[in-house]
């Protein structure tokens, strides 16, 4: 039976980038609230609460990527210890 490998539990060169993206859009929305509720403009507090639902979606997506890593992983591990049982069972019945 052939087998597939797909490397999905491999980093990837997106990432770090992305992780770059999540962090400045919380920055922002941070001082953009901060900043709204100091001066009183509500302009900047409820452009800083819009930022706060693409840093929810971001990090929504963030959970289900490092949960499908995690799936990837342990489906590496899984067919590797199938792996490692087939190549010591011999397939003969001691008796």
């Amino acid at each position: 039976m052939p087998e597939h490998h797909f490397d999905q539990h491999l980093p990837m060169s997106g990432e770090a980038r992305t992780r770059w993206v999540v962090a400045m859009t919380a920055i922002t929305m941070v001082v953009e609230i901060a900043a709204g509720v100091v001066y009183g403009s509500m302009a900047l507090l409820a452009d800083g609460l819009h930022m706060a639902s693409h840093a929810a979606a971001l990090g929504m997506f963030a959970f289900a990527y490092q949960e499908r890593l995690g799936i990837a992983h342990l489906t590496v591990e899984v067919q590797k210890s199938r792996g490692a049982a087939s190549s010591t069972d011999t397939g003969e019945v001691e008796g």
